[in-house]
């Protein structure tokens, strides 16, 4: 799989002026490719003429640092995930205040695995929901029994009470799902469905086994959306 160096875009005019002291400011923001902040970054910069200086950007990928010497400089910006960016940078009145940091996901390349179906009664769900069931700390697990044990009529009533999770009148069909105020990433099957909400897609007599994940965290990578981070519903639906 080809991989994506990161890159560093370089915004603004020289603004700098320079100082009795030839001590200068630098700021900046460290995103991912779509734009989404990048928190906690570990931070670089080695002067030519000085000692390295370490620093983070925070929770909304911004970061500033000052007292730098003018010259050339190395920098280094790194977080786990993705690829670190390595390069030099000028810093004082040759060069710009502010930077733009653009890493990019470091992708791998993943194993193939064998998917196998295990059967509850007439409900159908893959190893991996089984397996997930029995790891994964993120997400709600329910099987044939669990959904029947609600007695509910409709899909989204199985999903009241869940922290983060808010039901809404819909216009169309049974209520609107939100997660954290957002709509949910939702898959039936394996497949991702779009622009569909969770009681137009399914019945509660379909469902033979759901996950939820209130967030991305814990979201498996083949269900991961980076540009909707509002976790995700998967159904699997029962054997006909």
């Amino acid at each position: 799989m080809r991989r994506l160096a990161a890159r560093c875009l370089l915004l603004g005019s020289v603004v700098l002026a320079p100082s009795a002291s030839a001590q200068n400011r630098l700021s900046g923001f460290v995103s991912d490719s779509l734009g989404v902040p990048v928190a906690f970054a570990e931070i670089r910069i080695t002067p030519v003429a000085g000692t390295p200086r370490d620093l983070r950007s925070d929770a909304a990928g911004h970061f500033a640092i000052t007292e730098l010497p003018s010259g050339k400089a190395q920098m280094l910006v790194r977080r786990l995930g993705y690829h670190p960016y390595d390069g030099t940078i000028t810093i004082g009145p040759d060069g710009a205040d502010s930077l733009r940091l653009v890493l990019f996901v470091a992708s791998t390349e993943l194993a193939a695995i064998e998917v196998r179906e295990e059967s509850l009664g007439d409900s159908i769900a893959p190893r991996e929901f089984w397996a997930r069931r029995r790891t994964n700390v993120f997400a709600r697990f329910f099987d044939k029994a669990d959904i029947e044990s609600k007695w509910v009529a409709l899909p989204s009533e199985i999903l009241r009470g869940l922290p983060g999770v808010v039901l809404s009148r819909s216009g169309r069909i049974g209520q609107i799902v939100r997660i954290r105020g957002c709509r949910p990433n939702l898959f039936v099957d394996g497949m991702r469905a779009q622009g569909a909400e969770v009681d137009e897609l399914v019945s509660v007599s379909d469902i033979g086994a759901m996950e939820v994940y209130s967030s991305i965290a814990g979201v498996p990578p083949q269900y991961m959306n980076r540009e909707n981070p509002c976790g995700a519903i998967l159904f699997w639906t029962r054997r006909k």
